[in-house]
């Protein structure tokens, strides 16, 4: 009787484990995407005479400087994407805002202008996240 209860109690004391480490892992998602992101490159534009193959970067001179999404713990954002083309000749400097949620790494982000994306946003390591949207992959660095 003692060995059967001292394993249910094991078994009791895993299970609760386990839910807790998941709880964990949820937490550390929300945790790692807060921050202010560095807009770093796409592939899968075709901007500047490239072509949906080759990666465009940050210091391309078809995109506007200083662009970034900031995550905010409390569940707000800012989010600036411009680029230079022929129907956009100039940098708007219009930041977006909004709020975000997430359920494992699927954030949806409804912006204040009215709509809403939602992307599947791969932390890649500490310094690296990228989603893709629309054909296109996306890749932000805290740090250049």
């Amino acid at each position: 009787m003692k060995k059967t209860f001292l394993f249910f109690s094991a078994i009791l004391i895993f299970s609760c484990s386990s839910d807790d480490s998941s709880n964990s892992n949820n937490d550390n998602n929300n945790s790692s995407i807060i921050g202010y992101w560095n807009f770093y490159s796409t592939l899968g534009v075709t901007l500047c005479g490239s072509t949906v193959n080759d990666t465009v970067y940050y210091d391309s001179e078809c995109y506007c400087d200083g662009l970034f999404i900031e995550f905010n713990s409390d569940g707000t954002f800012r989010d600036y994407y411009d680029f230079i083309s022929a129907g956009n000749p100039g940098c708007s400097e219009e930041i977006l805002i909004g709020t975000w949620t997430n359920s494992g790494n699927e954030y949806q982000l409804n912006y204040n202008v009215g709509y809403t994306d939602i992307y599947t946003i791969n932390i890649v390591d500490d310094n690296t996240m990228s989603y893709e949207f629309d054909g296109t992959v996306y890749t932000y660095k805290k740090v250049l």
